[in-house]
């Protein structure tokens, strides 16, 4: 298959995609594959090697009241691709609803979106106008930086001297 494409070149970034969270799902099956996984016990009790099935298998044990897992590694270890993997696996079960968090979605608002598109339509109306007036202060990092400087440069500007704070008045009133 010397010199033969593989898939079109306008698609490439698709394929060679470092990020497991914006992989499309046909192209991550077509490049995954199945590792074992080391997995070690929150009592401190010897790792073990598990399929993703088996940690699939575990994590959604019906017998189990809760379960947590963290999944560690450095950068590039693989982390996200197998969160995919078992975000995909448990998608394919039915009984389950998964609401996959990607890094860049971790704020309140993205969150609270994404749970309202999993409502039935009739139903979205009345939580996206609730969440229409709540604003978009903080959606993105630049909107977080902005509001963080104005409540700072409001507390400063607001602030008092206070006798009972312990603190030397020369410094306070600084």
């Amino acid at each position: 298959m010397k010199q033969k494409v593989c898939w079109n070149p306008e698609r490439v970034s698709d394929v060679i995609n470092i990020d497991a969270d914006f992989v499309l799902d046909p192209v991550f099956w077509a490049v995954d594959t199945e590792t074992p996984l080391r997995v070690a016990d929150s009592e401190g009790g010897p790792a073990r090697e598990l399929s993703t099935d088996a940690l699939v298998a575990h994590f959604l044990d019906p017998s189990l009241g809760h379960f947590q897992l963290a999944i560690l590694g450095p950068s590039g270890a693989g982390k996200s691709h197998v969160i995919q993997r078992m975000r995909q696996r448990i998608e394919a079960r039915p009984g389950f609803e998964v609401l996959a968090i990607r890094r860049l979605e971790t704020n309140l608002r993205a969150i609270l979106e994404k749970l309202i598109a999993k409502l039935p339509e009739y139903e979205r109306g009345r939580y996206q106008e609730d969440l229409q007036r709540a604003g978009t202060t903080l959606t993105t990092a630049a909107a977080q930086k902005s509001a963080l400087m104005d409540s700072l440069a409001q507390a400063i500007e607001e602030d008092t001297l206070n006798p009972e704070s312990g603190i030397d008045p020369e410094f306070e009133d600084a």
